[in-house]
């Protein structure tokens, strides 16, 4: 008699397909819970934790020491039309109040901004697009700074490639570095410090030098040297090597510093601003208390800016609070108090 047969092996159920769908459902319920919070934090005040936020924010930010006024000649090196706006435009108009010096200097032109038509226009135009569109930021930056009430002999234009001085800065030494904006290799701005300028690093040093030698500043304030975007670190970079020729302080502002900063977005003029960070590489971001009229005179400079507000608006008015933020570069002296 034959043994009996064996049952056949039973087969193992393949699980890695379920696995892999809790997974993605875990990180698919991970970012609508951050895209809630974010959203409640940005635009919903009455949602308690929000609040929460805000409020530990604002007592945070009462504690941070207070900036003293800053003496001139002061020099705003703002990489594209609008930062000098966001980051010290109370501090512009308070040192003009009290008799200061202020010129405001555009590394950019901020002729690279993607999120225009004219963007996609360059392809088959060779930038003529882009390049319009940087004249009229430069427009809007001229009405910007003169709400700030910035004399027009005082600011000036370098005119250099939006999005392109930090290869500028590491590639494009004396090379000169073509812009995949506007497709040309120089300044292309009539009006600006000096037309036809190439777009190398050497020559971005060379315009800073001139400029200094016009203006011969004390200060120099300009964005954060570890702010996310690379124009703002590549002229954080360029303001401390100037500042290391000439003698000057350099002050850094946040613009561009941490995810979803600042918060909340849109107009909030009753709020202050905290940086995310209160110390940073050393130093200790400085609170500059803002009037009423200053604050005014901000907000009538960010509506100036109406190719920008057209599109990142909310982000642009969560700048107009109570104060603005300063932080001293720790490698440079303190100026001696003197005028100008």
């Amino acid at each position: 008699m034959s043994a009996a047969a064996s049952p056949p092996p039973r087969k193992r159920l393949n699980l890695s397909f379920l696995r892999q769908w809790q997974r993605a459902y875990s990180w698919l319920l991970l970012v609508m819970v951050a895209l809630a919070t974010a959203s409640a934090i940005n635009g919903w005040r009455a949602f308690v934790p929000a609040q929460m936020v805000l409020n530990s924010q604002d007592a945070l930010g009462q504690e941070l020491p207070i900036q003293p006024p800053l003496t001139g000649p002061i020099l705003v090196l703002s990489p594209h039309p609008d930062d000098e706006t966001l980051g010290a435009g109370g501090i512009i108009q308070e040192a003009l109040g009290r008799g200061q010096e202020v010129w405001v200097v555009f590394m950019t032109s901020g002729d690279a901004f993607p999120w225009t038509p004219a963007y996609l226009a360059r392809w088959w135009d060779g930038g003529a697009a882009m390049r319009a569109y940087g004249l009229r930021r430069m427009e809007e930056a001229r009405s910007a700074t003169a709400q700030l009430g910035v004399p027009a002999d005082h600011v000036l234009f370098l005119g250099f490639p939006d999005r392109g001085l930090t290869r500028m800065e590491n590639q494009y030494l004396t090379t000169p570095y073509t812009s995949g904006s506007t497709r040309v290799d120089k300044v292309p701005y009539a009006g600006t410090f000096r037309e036809g300028a190439p777009y190398t690093g050497r020559q971005v040093a060379r315009e800073l030098r001139r400029v200094a030698q016009k203006i011969h500043p004390k200060v120099i304030l300009t964005t954060s040297v570890l702010d996310h975007h690379p124009d703002h670190r590549a002229t954080a970079h360029a303001a401390v090597r100037l500042a290391d020729e000439v003698g000057a302080q350099v002050y850094f502002f946040p613009v561009h510093d941490g995810l979803e900063w600042p918060v909340p977005k849109g107009h909030h003029p009753d709020l202050g601003l905290y940086p995310p960070r209160a110390q940073e590489q050393g130093g200790t971001w400085r609170r500059f208390p803002l009037t009423l009229g200053q604050q005014e005179a901000k907000a009538n400079a960010v509506q100036e800016y109406r190719s920008q507000t057209l599109v990142i608006g909310r982000f642009m008015w969560a700048f107009v609070r109570r104060n603005e933020l300063l932080r001293p570069a720790e490698a440079s002296p303190e100026p001696s108090g003197d005028g100008p």
